[in-house]
């Protein structure tokens, strides 16, 4: 891995652009956009939100452009989000999506800072050599998380395992998988629900995966490891039928 973040455009670029496309909320930020922020030295993400449309016209930015700019930061801040995809945002080695969500379950969001390499090699998934990474590139790059946050992020918090009653659905309990296009709902809206009901949600097929819902144009092959795995295979209707959903 090059460490060269710091003085690296490239990296510096790929960085912000994996900030703004995980995150979700804030239109217009792509390649070009932040290729021009980076060559003009705006090369951090608490650089990019302390920016007014005043300094993006200066960039030669236009007019409209600048003050969609400026109202697309404060959505993002504004904006609904779960802390594990912000936490996911910030780019941190071994820590993916779904990595996120495991330790956020065991640990509320303000602490993980404080956290030790123990800590993280508690929790089911991860290793030795992944809870030593990942604490100490916390411990490093708290200090920008901690800034951004503090911009007063809308964050949904995870629940915590530990404070929450015993959930009994169909599916509390299960790995679920949702694939194809749903046309009863939105893919993200029912993951969600799928957690709060006790499952557990995962992205890709594996040994793990109990239930796979599919809707219309399924992937061929997530199907086909489904059935090898034996896992059982649910349309949308009979799904939303079997957590009792209209």
């Amino acid at each position: 891995l090059c460490q060269n973040k710091k003085n690296c455009p490239a990296q510096q670029e790929t960085a912000l652009r994996h900030f703004f496309k995980t995150l979700g909320t804030a239109d217009g930020f792509g390649p070009r956009s932040l290729e021009i922020l980076v060559a003009k030295g705006h090369i951090s993400i608490p650089d990019i939100f302390a920016l007014k449309k005043e300094d993006f016209f200066e960039m030669d930015f236009g007019e409209k452009q600048s003050e969609n700019f400026e109202e697309a930061l404060q959505t993002a801040i504004d904006t609904p989000t779960e802390d594990a995809r912000f936490l996911c945002a910030f780019g941190i080695h071994d820590l993916g999506l779904g990595s996120c969500r495991r330790i956020l379950k065991y640990h509320p969001f303000k602490t993980l800072a404080d956290l030790s390499k123990e800590d993280f090699i508690a929790i089911d998934g991860f290793g030795e050599k992944t809870g030593v990474s990942i604490s100490e590139q916390l411990q490093k790059r708290w200090s920008e998380i901690e800034q951004i946050y503090k911009l007063g992020f809308n964050l949904q918090a995870t629940p915590l395992v530990k404070e929450q009653q015993v959930i009994e659905s169909p599916i509390s309990g299960k790995v679920v998988m949702f694939t194809g296009k749903m046309e009863l709902g939105n893919r993200d809206d029912m993951q969600k629900k799928a957690r709060e009901l006790g499952a557990t949600v995962l992205n890709s097929v594996s040994k793990k995966l109990e239930i796979l819902i599919i809707g219309t144009k399924p992937s061929g092959s997530k199907l086909t490891k489904a059935k090898k795995y034996e896992c059982e295979i649910l349309s949308e209707e009979d799904y939303l039928a079997l957590i009792k959903e209209d």
